[in-house]
């Protein structure tokens, strides 16, 4: 007999998928609430939940161990709400809850995160014998493996893979997530100073974009020699964002190479390590890591089973970056490969559109005009993964027009894409409207952004507005981080200036 295990609070959102893929596989469903407001409970009951209800005490773990002193299954399968399993994985479900013996089983849970553009796999015990001697530990975070492992059981893998759709909300979202979770994993570090409690509060700090603190906790993490080899890595690899985001290449490179070191099996960690390559002008480099991304990729079904945890990365958007790698290279081969790629995508994802398809990427790299009909498929083929490329090969139209129409509508879609304030910014100089395009560029301007601030300066330099051109000149010249082509373009710029401009009064 199997027993679904759940702790919930309000969550009508979800709740009906989740009980949808498990309702013809668990024979009882174990629903404790802990104070819902909507129609969390009628919805379970429809499903012939037993609902129990567990005042909330800021402890994850005592309402999941609640949960299973009320769950009379011979095994327990636990899922949040906002967790389905996925079809592929009933049979496996089904055979190994039959199954007899002192073990427990690993599952894949797959986060897919479209804000981000990251997704990750990690592996948990979701699937054991029913004990009373095991229970979950931690307030936040919460673990049994612990207790399984006290209790002699012995943890195996299992191809069962289940599906989180909870981290693929709003940054907002993510943050009151974030800081919830900050609260307790503070409280649990402070009485359990364990690297599993330091990871997960860089996790949480780093959602909520205090990279110092984040930073503190990822090195405790990644430097303790107790944390496997893979979440190590992965500390590493976060470190690299970390600095990559702030453009210290330097402290970018090293800690990718560490992360790389423990563990070469990342998608993530090179199609990452391409674009640091990328800021520092190292094409030959970057285009090596996308290469190697693109192919862990196709095979991380596979590496999921290896590593607790693993970031993936959309094929389709390794393609493009590589393609936008190999047009700044000139290297026609790559780019042929990426695009050989492309096409089949599209002959599987879109066979009524497909040729319709093809034509807009070819004009598009031939720098061709379009139809209406083709124009109007190129706008809905752009997406998060060909933004950047698609927009950079349009700036060669010359309908001026065209051009601010389209960069206008991406902007709505796109609002703090880099990229596209700046063609924003370029198409409404190009009509005209000079002032418009360096009001565009303050609202989004980033001072610890040298590339934005490079681009507004441009501005001000046309505009002739010396006051404006002294000051972001000093915000470039104590950036600490600048990349030489940046520095090497200031210079150049400066030269061209006249010297009264930077004299003191």
């Amino acid at each position: 007999m199997l027993t679904l295990s759940m702790i919930v609070k309000d969550e009508e959102k979800y709740l009906p998928e989740c009980l949808d893929s498990v309702k013809d596989v668990v024979d009882e469903i174990i629903l404790v609430d802990t104070g819902s407001t909507d129609n969390t409970i009628e919805i379970a009951e429809k499903y012939g939940a037993k609902v129990f209800h567990f005042e909330w005490t800021n402890d994850f773990s005592a309402a999941r161990n609640f949960a299973l002193r009320k769950s009379t299954g011979d095994w327990i399968f636990y899922l949040d709400a906002d967790e389905r399993l996925e079809s592929d994985s009933i049979n496996e479900l089904k055979k190994l809850s039959r199954s007899n013996g002192n073990c427990a089983y690993l599952c894949t849970v797959k986060s897919f995160d479209r804000i981000e553009g990251r997704d990750n796999s990690m592996r948990y015990v979701r699937l054991f014998p029913n004990n009373n001697k095991v229970e979950f530990r931690g307030k936040v975070h919460e673990q049994i493996t612990y207790s399984l492992t006290e209790n002699n059981y012995k943890i195996f893998q299992s191809a069962i893979s289940i599906i989180h759709v909870g981290y693929n909300i709003s940054k907002i979202g993510k943050k009151k997530k974030a800081e919830r979770n900050l609260v307790l994993l503070l409280e649990e570090y402070s009485k359990s100073k364990t690297p599993y409690f330091a990871y997960q509060l860089a996790n949480s700090y780093n959602i909520l974009e205090e990279y110092d603190a984040a930073e503190k906790y990822f090195l405790i993490a990644a430097n303790s020699s107790s944390f496997t080899k893979n979440l190590r890595a992965d500390c590493y690899c976060s470190l690299a964002l970390i600095h990559h985001k702030s453009y210290n290449l330097q402290l970018a490179e090293k800690y990718l190479f560490e992360s790389i070191r423990l563990n070469e099996n990342q998608p993530f960690a090179f199609l990452l390590g391409a674009k640091i390559f990328l800021l520092g002008n190292k094409l030959n480099k970057a285009e090596e890591y996308c290469r190697k991304a693109f192919e862990l990729s196709k095979k991380s079904s596979q590496l999921v089973l290896q590593s607790e945890v693993l970031s993936r990365v959309d094929l389709e958007e390794i393609a493009y970056f590589g393609i936008s790698l190999a047009l700044l290279n000139k290297n026609i081969q790559t780019i042929q490969f990426y695009m050989g790629h492309l096409i089949e995508s599209f002959k599987k994802e879109f066979p009524n559109d497909f040729s319709l398809r093809v034509t807009v990427l070819q004009k598009l790299f031939d720098g061709t005009d379009m139809n209406e009909l083709e124009k109007e498929c190129f706008e809905e083929m752009i997406n998060d993964h060909n933004l950047n490329l698609f927009t950079s090969l349009i700036q060669r139209n010359t309908d001026i027009n065209y051009k601010y129409n389209l960069f206008l509508k991406l902007h709505n879609r796109f609002a703090n894409n880099t990229d596209i304030i700046k063609m924003l910014a370029t198409s409404l100089d190009e009509i005209g409207e000079h002032s418009e395009a360096i009001d565009l560029l303050e609202a989004h301007k980033k001072e610890n952004d040298p590339g934005m601030m490079l681009y507004l300066l441009s501005f001000y330099v046309k505009e002739g507005n010396e006051r404006k051109i002294k000051d972001t000149f000093h915000i470039l010249y104590n950036n600490k981080t600048i990349l030489p082509e940046i520095s090497q373009k200031l210079e150049l710029i400066k030269s061209m200036l006249p010297a009264e401009i930077f004299q003191t009064s």
